[in-house]
């Protein structure tokens, strides 16, 4: 080994030994902080990485639509015809696929047992000439054929036939026997399109595609495109305004609609990021990879910073070793190469207790973000690439400084005894510790006003009750419907049940909308309405209130095509006021201004939030549908209801002995609109700790050099009647100041990035200056704790110790 390597090696190591306690504190600090920017990465990596794997992705693009009739329409889902039609005009397509949903849930039963599956759609044969997935059993290029086809994947493959071969089993989809066709790979987790089964698009009723194929404004289906090449995208949407006047606009002119579209291609790469489309899929949020990649940058400065506060704060020590290096004929240089080692190896070292560290945070990490991340997942060429910015940011630029410090030392100074000023009262360090606290404000205020924000929301009245309320799943089984409609009479009579409604609720997300005509200024005019489709009882089960008219009558015959009851919202939209009982409404529209549905409003209910609080309420409409819903909504009287469910659950097994009981809570759904921002508060609280946690390292530490360098100071003040406070607080006055810059600093920062994060929402919480006072608080309170023990180490001391201190 060369011997200046051996020498370095060996005063590195020495000099690490001989300083456990600020070793131990920079190397903690700096695994903390290097193990939480590995998670981050994960996390944003991962997020990145949505639909990468598809082979054509740089060519597949997803079709979007804005929709100009009554009001602006933006969605995620075109019409039947859109995809076709290009890829028949256009040659620069090669290809498309469409997506429907068959629903939240579908029944598929094997052998007489009957599983209820979500993640199952509706697919053109194309899909897999367009989508890259593995397909272990089959053929691709008939597996979607014809109606009578299926496609499942390998974990559905092995749930219904082991390790059997599934080709040529039969499963029946609801009420019809159809084919296993082919088995596929489970799609990746980093996919928007999770998928469970495949069924041809064939399978969609001949009664459907018809009126679809017959109405441009018809939406449902999620189309892609692929090209040849890589499009010039504003190039196409341009030939896409020629296609709109082509084939939309005739058709609204032969049913006297003024009305028009605008179609808009999206790259596969941002449609995870995609925003403001109604009927999407859930979403992942740039916005968010921005936050969380700047909290992995604030991380590793704080972290960075401690390594600069106690290389400044050991200068002392190792000034005489400068000046005995120097003079025995050691370079500048030298010295730089000496200490810049020593940060490297520090940070070596860290890396690896980083890892350690990572691998036992990794679970509650997964849980906290809903991943499935493994330590594997580490050796990513990106994250290994990541590491290696990380060893050379922390091991050079954060120990760069302190080793041109102190290599810059006067020998002759220090050996005569004149050595530098301790540096935790200089101006540097000083300012290193503002950014800390300001790093560690903005966390803990983060945490507090997201978490303030989500309460807000899942608090706020909706303007019905969503406590006590179970969301049943029914089969769409012809068999067990005969026998649900008398088991629900029973559940109105017995004990423990308040109502129950032959339908289901609005649960946050997209509500269904349809294209009505209302009668306005004695004209009937088009518009496209949010609906729900409910019985007389709906009203009753979630508390609704009605202003006007009545509630649906079964009695009334007519009412199942001739009644609607409308929001107070649509009301005054409408124009209507206090006026709108009677008021004309027509849905199932026709030409001539005829309607397989056509009557008036009968009664009026007071606003409720029926969609997700990032929205603005909007007009609202229910339609009479007794008895025809694949759902049951059950009002359970407050308290224990335990045992009510559980005879529920025992009368179920008579009525679907080969159908799960299958329920949800509507709180629970309706939370379910914003965990996004629920992520966001357990990730900002989840690194809050860490980056509090770890600037309180560095504090404890800074505050142990202060007192050694001052120790006759507190010696001599002690002797002359100091008391303890007094001497605590001459201590860490200037560490308190700063928490006071550091929160006049945050405050308006936080604040200013607190309002553009709630434009996504259509409701906000008022602003409340405690919450800012608590972060203030709540980092004084930490710093107090970690500074108490040197406190009580000074009121134990010996004054005459300290005296006599060399």
């Amino acid at each position: 080994m060369n011997p200046h390597l051996g020498n370095f090696f060996k005063i590195t190591f020495r000099n690490l030994i001989r300083n456990k306690v600020y070793t131990s504190i920079s190397v903690v600090g700096l695994a903390l902080g290097i193990s939480s920017c590995i998670l981050i990465f994960l996390y944003v990596f991962d997020e990145l990485s949505y639909d990468n794997y598809h082979e054509k992705g740089d060519r597949i693009y997803r079709l979007n639509i804005i929709s100009h009739f009554q009001g602006d329409m933006v969605t995620a889902l075109t019409n039947f015809g859109a995809g076709p039609t290009i890829l028949q005009d256009y040659p620069e397509v090669e290809n498309f696929v469409r997506f429907r949903t068959t629903g939240s849930q579908i029944n598929l039963s094997v052998d007489n047992k009957v599983y209820n599956e979500a993640n199952v759609w509706l697919t053109d044969s194309t899909i897999f000439d367009v989508f890259t997935y593995d397909v272990l059993e089959g053929d691709p290029k008939n597996a979607l054929s014809s109606s009578g086809k299926i496609v499942l994947t390998q974990t559905l493959k092995t749930k219904y036939f082991g390790d059997e071969s599934a080709l040529g089993k039969e499963i029946k989809v609801n009420n019809t026997m159809i084919t296993v066709s082919a088995v596929i790979a489970d799609p990746p987790k980093n996919s928007d399109m999770k998928i469970s089964a495949l069924l041809p698009m064939a399978a969609l009723p001949q009664g459907a595609q018809d009126a679809f194929n017959q109405d441009w404004f018809r939406i449902g289906f999620y189309t892609f495109l692929l090209f040849h090449e890589t499009p010039n995208q504003d190039q196409f949407e341009q030939k896409l305004i020629d296609f709109e006047k082509k084939y939309v606009q005739p058709w609204a002119a032969e049913n006297d609609l003024v009305a028009s579209q605008e179609y808009h291609i999206a790259p596969l790469k941002e449609v995870h990021f995609a925003e403001g489309l109604d009927f999407d899929l859930p979403k992942g949020n740039k916005n968010y990879i921005l936050i969380f990649s700047l909290l992995a940058v604030f991380i590793l400065i704080i972290a960075s910073i401690n390594y600069i506060n106690l290389s400044l704060a050991q200068s002392v020590k190792r000034a005489k070793e400068v000046g005995v290096r120097k003079t025995l004929g050691a370079n500048q240089g030298e010295l730089l190469i000496q200490f810049l080692g020593e940060s490297l190896v520090i940070t070596l070292i860290a890396i690896f207790i980083g890892l350690a560290f990572t691998e036992l945070m990794l679970g509650s990490f997964n849980d906290v973000t809903s991943k499935a991340f493994s330590m594997l997942s580490i050796f990513e060429p990106q994250m290994l690439l990541s590491l290696l910015i990380v060893i050379c940011v922390i091991g050079l630029i954060a120990g760069s400084y302190p080793a041109f410090v102190l290599s810059r030392f006067s020998p002759v100074k220090v050996l005569k005894g004149i050595l530098p000023r301790n540096s935790g009262g200089g101006m540097l360090q000083k300012s290193l510790i503002l950014i800390q606290f300001i790093f560690s404000l903005f966390m803990i205020t983060g945490t507090v006003l997201i978490h303030d924000q989500i309460d807000f929301l899942r608090n706020m009245n909706l303007g019905f009750d969503k406590e006590n309320v179970m969301v049943i799943s029914l089969p769409a089984d012809t068999n067990v419907g005969k026998r649900v409609a008398p088991w629900v009479d029973e559940l109105r009579m017995t004990s423990g049940i308040k109502s129950v409604a032959h339908t289901s609720v609005p649960a946050g997300t997209s509500s269904g909308e349809l294209m009505f005509r209302i009668e306005q200024q004695e004209l009937m005019k088009e518009q496209n309405i949010k609906c729900f489709f409910a019985d007389e009882h709906f009203i009753d089960v979630l508390g609704l209130e009605l202003t006007q008219g009545r509630n649906f009558d079964p009695d009334i015959s007519t009412d199942q095509t001739q009644a609607f009851i409308i929001n107070e919202q649509a009301a005054k939209v409408f124009g209507w006021n206090e006026n709108a009982i009677g008021k004309r409404m027509q849905w199932g529209l026709m030409a001539d201004g005829q309607a397989t549905n056509d009557g008036v409003v009968v009664g009026v209910v007071k606003n409720f939030n029926f969609l997700s609080l990032h929205k603005p309420l909007e007009p609202f409409v229910l339609c009479f549908n007794p008895g025809g819903n694949n759902m049951l909504t059950v009002r359970l009287e407050s308290g224990d209801y335990t045992n009510t469910i559980s005879q529920m659950e025992s009368e179920w097994t008579g009525i679907a002995p080969n159908h799960d009981f299958s329920f949800n809570f509507l709180d629970d759904l309706l939370d379910q609109n914003y965990q996004q921002e629920k992520t966001t508060q357990k990730i900002f609280t989840y690194f809050a700790i860490i980056s509090i946690l770890i600037a309180s390292l560095g504090l404890f530490a800074l505050v142990s050099f202060s007192i050694q360098a001052r120790i006759k100071e507190i010696g001599i003040r002690k002797v002359l009647g100091a008391s303890v406070l007094n001497l605590g607080w001459i201590l860490v006055k200037d560490f308190f100041l700063l928490i006071v810059v550091a929160f006049v600093i945050t405050a308006p920062v936080c604040n200013y990035l607190m309002g553009r994060w709630l434009e996504e929402f259509a409701y906000t919480v008022p602003f409340n200056a405690i919450n800012y006072l608590l972060a203030l608080v709540l980092a004084v309170a930490l710093s107090a704790i970690t500074i108490s023990y040197h406190i009580f180490k000074i009121s134990k001391s010996d004054p005459i110790n300290a005296l006599r201190y060399e």
